[in-house]
């Protein structure tokens, strides 16, 4: 590599004919490298060719940092950044899982999605409400996809006032809507009930004052 300015042995894979055809494997993406070629000869002296350089192509991110508590906070989680490789970061996807346990058969280990954004100086996301223990893992993605996940958190112990997570708001819009569908028929009905209810009374109360009427014609006309 140029940034270590130094040249270093590599295992490479060659394929003999008028030229040497020489694969090398395991270089990093969007690195600047200068390669060189040493003969040996059976008398023991060398010969070393003139390095020629090249540059590897933009590849998906590096892995993040493992997620880990911040110094002192009880409900923030913080990793580092990932390596952009040549193509730039759009953003990283943190996941989250209940904390393994003796019992951890028993227990719903499937990880679900904490946070899904980007990062500014320092990647950072404060939990929302979030009690328990829980275990981290991060990805970054960049243009040309997502890179490989971070290591596994170790058990980290969160304190807050109740567990929250992105499906508790959805629980809770699928019951406000249940109970909005149930309701407002039966307010309908009980509003449509009263009326017709209603309705008979105000006639009857006609007739009575029309009879009344009649009757103090009635008795005007006797008195006459």
């Amino acid at each position: 590599k140029w940034k270590d300015n130094e040249f270093s042995r590599v295992n490479a894979s060659c394929i003999q004919g008028p030229d040497y055809v020489c694969n090398i494997t395991d270089l990093q993406p969007y690195t600047s490298y200068a390669v060189r070629v040493v003969v040996v000869y059976r008398t023991g002296e060398n010969s070393t060719s003139l390095p020629e350089s090249f540059k590897t192509k933009a590849g998906v991110p590096s892995k993040p940092g493992i997620p880990k508590v911040l110094e002192g906070s009880k409900d923030s989680i913080q990793w580092e950044k990932a390596e952009d490789n040549g193509s730039r970061l759009v953003y990283y996807i943190l996941e989250i899982r209940k904390g393994i346990s003796n019992d951890s058969r028993k227990q719903n280990l499937m990880w679900k999605m904490a946070f899904n954004g980007s990062c500014s100086n320092i990647c950072l996301w404060k939990t929302k409400n979030l009690k328990g223990t829980f275990q981290f893992r991060v990805v970054a993605a960049n243009n040309l996809g997502f890179g490989d996940y971070s290591g596994i958190s170790e058990n980290i112990v969160l304190v807050g006032d109740g567990f929250w997570i992105p499906e508790t708001s959805i629980v809770l819009t699928i019951i406000i809507g249940i109970f909005m569908v149930v309701i407002i028929p039966v307010v309908f009905v009980w509003h449509r009930k009263l009326k017709s209810q209603k309705t008979p009374r105000e006639g009857l109360t006609g007739l009575i004052n029309e009879d009344k009427e009649l009757a103090e014609l009635r008795g005007l006309a006797a008195g006459g």
